[in-house]
């Protein structure tokens, strides 16, 4: 009991001692899924590109250790289709079809975050687990040749019970910083995101699709 008692104490120090760090952060998010199922062999994915916006807050627990809550508003999604070589005067000309999911979420990570700070910056590294609710989402088709053409766009109906709203994900992530006066640092940062939900809830269906993303951006956060 007062190795526990002594334990909590040394962390109220280590907190009082330390400041509280506010942030705000922006990313280039490429995402895609892991498609499991009938669709699995006979489509190709791609990345898509969208952005990551957040806030965060990191709080100090012990020496180096902080939890950082973070909410974000993201996009992910993926493009799956088929495609073939056209030969056309002796060119080869590709032209394929793509169905493009797009599906914007709340994000809400609770990480953990390892710091070593110097003189002039640090760099730090970030885990833990995520939950995200899906605010909206599109399905838009296009087909490719030399350039590419918006055939529909069609949104998805979330509030259907074939459509899982929450995904649950691991959070990985590394980044280094500067030091900017007194208590501010700017920052870049790499995260990996790693969706373990599927995506649809519809039993009948052999299909399983998981989101796979990783964003670069950079930040800046201030202490209190």
């Amino acid at each position: 009991m007062k190795v526990i008692l002594a334990i909590v104490g040394l962390s109220l120090a280590i907190s009082l001692d330390a400041q509280i760090q506010i942030g705000t952060k922006a990313s280039v998010l490429y995402s895609t899924a892991k498609i499991n199922g009938i669709a699995d062999n006979v489509l190709d994915k791609s990345l898509q590109d969208a952005f990551d916006v957040s806030l965060f807050a990191s709080i100090p627990l012990a020496k180096n250790f902080y939890l950082q809550p973070e909410i974000g508003y993201n996009k992910k999604g993926f493009e799956v289709g088929q495609s073939i070589d056209l030969n056309l005067f002796n060119v080869d000309l590709p032209i394929g079809v793509a169905a493009v999911t797009e599906i914007d979420y709340i994000q809400v990570p609770v990480l953990g975050r390892l710091q070593f700070e110097y003189e002039k910056g640090g760099v730090y590294f970030l885990a833990g687990p995520s939950i995200a609710y899906a605010t909206k989402g599109q399905l838009r088709t296009k087909v490719s040749a030399i350039i590419d053409l918006n055939l529909t766009r069609t949104d998805l109906d979330m509030s259907n019970s074939d459509y899982n709203r929450f995904e649950f994900a691991g959070v990985l992530g590394t980044g280094a910083f500067l030091n900017i006066g007194t208590n501010a640092k700017a920052f870049t940062e790499f995260k990996y995101h790693h969706g373990m939900s599927n995506l649809l809830d519809d039993p009948i269906v052999d299909l399983e699709i998981k989101n796979r993303a990783f964003g670069i951006g950079a930040g800046f956060q201030i202490g209190f």
